[in-house]
């Protein structure tokens, strides 16, 4: 029986000790003081049990503390949001398209300390918060089809567009310091293309075959629209 109640002393004991660490861990200045020491700089603030320090706003460029704390409270109330898989692997693939091969990826996860796995559970937090504020938002945001006549009736310029052009160029370079000769020739090749496009030859075969503007060249000379 004693070795009863001694086991059960020292159980409430660590419990105990356990309880009282945690809320002596919960106290900001502690976890002011920790964080200078373990080189994260001063405590900005807590949210959602998670401490934002000095250095981790300088990672965090153009995000300030209230933005952070709106994020984490968000991440905490999203947090039961269930969602599909194939959501966030097409958000890991956006991401990875971004990149010129699989190397320049994982050269840049490795450059933020990230992995794939941790990747992905950033991209499910995203995704779970855009789910949850669209549940939230869309009640809010029915609107009748007179209210939306009425509001283009009063609003016309807003829907107005200036004249917009689209055109293609087959582009050959020639700067301030191209010798004379290369000049020359490069005319001649001009007034040749003039007279294969007016023979019907596809422009956009030839823009692809002599075209010197690499960015355009791949899609027919494309420039896209403009307007004045």
């Amino acid at each position: 029986m004693k070795q009863l109640r001694f086991f059960c002393l020292i159980a409430l004991a660590c419990l105990a000790g356990l309880f009282g660490s945690e809320l002596i861990c919960r106290r900001p200045g502690l976890r002011d003081w920790a964080g200078c020491k373990l080189g994260r700089g001063h405590l900005i603030a807590i949210a959602n049990g998670r401490g934002l320090y000095a250095n981790d706003l300088e990672d965090r460029e153009g995000m300030s503390a209230r933005d952070w704390i709106a994020t984490e409270n968000l991440r905490r109330t999203s947090a039961e949001e269930r969602i599909d898989s194939a959501l966030i692997d097409r958000e890991i693939a956006l991401i990875r398209a971004e990149f010129r091969d699989e190397a320049a990826f994982a050269e840049a996860l490795h450059s933020q300390d990230l992995s794939v796995d941790s990747l992905r559970e950033i991209a499910a937090d995203h995704i779970r918060s855009l789910q949850w504020l669209e549940k939230k938002i869309a009640p809010e945001t029915l609107v009748a089809e007179r209210e939306c006549r009425d509001f283009y009736e009063t609003h016309r310029e807003l829907f107005l567009q200036p004249m917009r052009f689209r055109a293609s160029h087959l582009f050959l370079a020639a700067h301030a310091e191209t010798p004379t000769e290369v000049v020359e020739a490069k005319s001649k090749a001009i007034q040749e293309l003039s007279r294969r496009l007016s023979r019907g030859e596809d422009f956009s075969k030839l823009v692809a075959e002599v075209s010197e503007d690499e960015a355009t060249k791949t899609r027919g000379g494309d420039l896209d629209f403009f307007s004045a």
